[in-house]
């Protein structure tokens, strides 16, 4: 737990927010200057908010390190999944793989959403036209 838990510190309390009442509620009177980003990001989770939840996390980390392992020791009923989270967050390496997708801006936006979405992991990509699609070559 000890080395997961500092890699995935951020995920880790932006999971708690979410799916624990006593923890969004203890989270706030630790973190009063960001409490308006927590009560936010805990009603919608694509505000822009979980931004600024995942930049004090990692400025105090330490600090906040120390304030999930007390939390967890006090409520033990609380447990995290640090293998689902590994994988949920493990990024997915598509050097050298093709993709073709229909030629237009909404397919193209789709497709890099998904990027995103599924933690795609490359330095470069190349696009080609072939007649109505786009042949997307990640390097």
């Amino acid at each position: 737990m000890d080395e997961t838990l500092k890699y995935f510190l951020p995920l880790v309390v932006l999971k708690l927010i979410i799916e624990d009442v006593v923890f969004l509620k203890k989270f706030k009177e630790f973190a009063p200057t960001i409490i308006d980003k927590i009560e936010s990001f805990s009603r919608n989770t694509n505000c822009t908010c979980r931004t600024a939840i995942i930049e004090y996390v990692e400025t105090n980390h330490e600090i906040v390190e120390n304030f999930i392992r007390y939390f967890l020791n006090e409520n033990p009923q609380v447990k995290i999944d640090f293998e689902e989270i590994k994988k949920e967050n493990t990024p997915k390496n598509v050097q050298g793989k093709i993709f073709r997708i229909h030629k237009n801006d909404d397919s193209f936006r789709q497709f890099f959403e998904y990027t995103i979405e599924n933690k795609f992991e490359f330095r470069q990509f190349s696009v080609v036209q072939d007649q109505d699609f786009w042949v997307i070559f990640f390097l």
